[in-house]
């Protein structure tokens, strides 16, 4: 025998019950630690299971409840819905540009034309957003991001 407390998967499917899928709440009921806890759930096919399907029906308690909110009017919670759940029809704080062909920027009195593949390399680049706020600087005549003027 190693010393180490044996739990049986009677009790922890017992304790995920209403524990909203919090560990520790697990771990208090069953008596052992967070660690245990876990590693019961990663590795013990039954319990694993009955800890998805208890954070599932949090998640679905929760929807009810946004769902609940919407009908009672609340406009704030009806606007995060359609900006989470409403991207396919157009809801979203966030806007997709799409771009076929060849793209001009007019920079005090210089043209610059960027094809779509230079666009994507740009776009690709990980100093692309800083470089896109240096031209946005210089191009509303602010000087360079080093402080010309």
């Amino acid at each position: 025998m190693t010393g180490k407390p044996q739990f049986k998967t009677q009790q922890f499917l017992e304790a995920i019950y209403n524990s909203g899928g919090i560990i520790i709440t697990i771990a208090q009921r069953v008596g052992c630690s967070w660690y245990t806890a876990k590693n019961y759930i990663e590795r013990r096919p039954k319990i694993a299971e009955a800890y998805r399907n208890e954070c599932e029906r949090v998640l679905d308690l929760a929807e009810s409840t946004v769902l609940k909110a919407i009908r009672d009017g609340d406009v704030s919670t009806a606007k995060w819905y359609l900006t989470t759940k409403g991207k396919d029809r157009g809801y979203s704080e966030k806007h997709l540009l799409e771009h076929e062909g060849r793209m001009e920027v007019d920079q005090r009195g210089t043209l610059v034309t960027v094809t779509p593949e230079q666009a994507l390399r740009l776009l690709q680049n990980p100093r692309a957003k800083q470089l896109a706020q240096e031209l946005q600087t210089i191009a509303l005549g602010q000087g360079s991001a080093d402080g010309d003027r």
